[in-house]
């Protein structure tokens, strides 16, 4: 049975770790001090977990920054789904836990950064509200009214 829960740094960490080789490539290997990207997560973000509660495994995470009001929006870093557990609708769970919580705190709108390769993540994406807003080299940025 999938349960949701927001997570304490400790829970963010272990979350973060055991699921980022879900990521391709795993997230380790693309962010530059991995150790340090998830202490900022832990200590800054509004982190959430999906997990098993039979087998009290790690399931699904998001990590976004709902913490500057003047900004206007609520921000994505990380959302990551286990394989085995794909599908199951765990994805578009987070990100509607999401857009109620960065909904209660006033903001208008969430972003969010995507590679231009992950096409799977951008149909996703677009299955949940989001549209396009601007986009780099490697990058779509992506935003969902709320």
């Amino acid at each position: 049975m999938t349960e949701y829960k927001k997570l304490d740094f400790d829970e963010t960490c272990e979350y973060l770790y055991a699921l980022e080789n879900n990521y391709a490539p795993p997230l380790s290997k693309r962010v530059d001090d991995f150790d340090a990207y998830v202490n900022k997560l832990a200590q800054n973000a509004v982190n959430l977990g999906a997990y098993d509660s039979v087998q009290n495994k790690p399931l699904g995470y998001i990590g976004f920054y709902a913490n500057n009001p003047a900004l206007g929006f609520s921000y994505i870093s990380q959302i990551v789904v286990d394989k085995s557990a794909q599908g199951q609708g765990i994805g578009k769970m987070l990100i509607d836990i999401c857009k109620r919580i960065s909904k209660e705190k006033g903001f208008s709108c969430i972003k969010l950064e995507v590679r231009k390769d992950n096409i799977a993540a951008q149909r996703f994406y677009k299955k949940n509200s989001f549209a396009y807003e601007s986009e780099n080299d490697g990058s779509i940025y992506l935003i969902c009214k709320l």
